[in-house]
């Protein structure tokens, strides 16, 4: 069975978010895999009414990525910048 475009679409999601979370905020392959299931379910629980641009509020995703960030982020704050200015050498630099 080939999967519909909208499938292959929120698997690429899904993968850059988790990787994200992995190269960028250091977090565990574990902890990644249940901060990303606990986003979806809240950012896909909610569809815009009919007539809008979308199928899911942008804001409920923004929502949810800024409290990964609080919770696994070097400082906690939410609009913490992605570009990763550590010179760590031989670490993922997503």
């Amino acid at each position: 069975m080939v999967p519909s475009g909208m499938t292959v679409f929120q698997g690429a999601n899904q993968y850059r978010h988790i990787a994200l979370m992995l190269g960028r905020l250091r977090v565990s392959t574990e902890d990644a895999l249940n901060a990303y299931a606990q986003l979806a379910g809240y950012v896909f629980k909610e569809k815009k009414l009919p007539g809008k641009d979308g199928v899911f509020k942008a804001s409920r995703l923004e929502e949810a990525i800024k409290k990964i960030v609080r919770q696994y982020g070097e400082h906690g704050n939410p609009d913490e910048e992605m570009l990763d200015a550590r010179s760590d050498s031989g670490v993922c630099k997503t």
